[in-house]
């Protein structure tokens, strides 16, 4: 989800605006807070818990906590409304 996320914010930028987008994710989510008025704050936190998880030793009889189900539905929502933004983008490029 967050993969999808950042590529779909990525393809957004470049279809709003003619340029590639710069590779710097914070930059982009804020310039898609301002531009469309929705926030990431919840994919930002399973963004940051993805890259934390990567990076962590883990003992196999060890069972970390998982984020709340809530947690998981809104970073899900926020991942729809973007991929929505995405397909109104090039539906409209499309018909110019």
């Amino acid at each position: 989800m967050v993969a999808l996320a950042e590529i779909s914010l990525n393809l957004l930028f470049k279809a709003c605006t003619d340029i590639d987008p710069p590779k710097d994710y914070w930059w982009l989510s804020r310039w898609y807070l301002k531009e469309f008025g929705n926030s990431l704050s919840y994919i930002a936190r399973a963004r940051k818990r993805a890259n934390r998880m990567k990076h962590q030793e883990r003992d196999l009889d060890e069972i970390l906590p998982l984020e709340s189900m809530k947690d998981g539905l809104a970073a899900f929502n926020e991942l729809l409304e973007l991929m929505e933004k995405l397909a109104k983008s090039n539906q409209a490029a499309a018909e110019d």
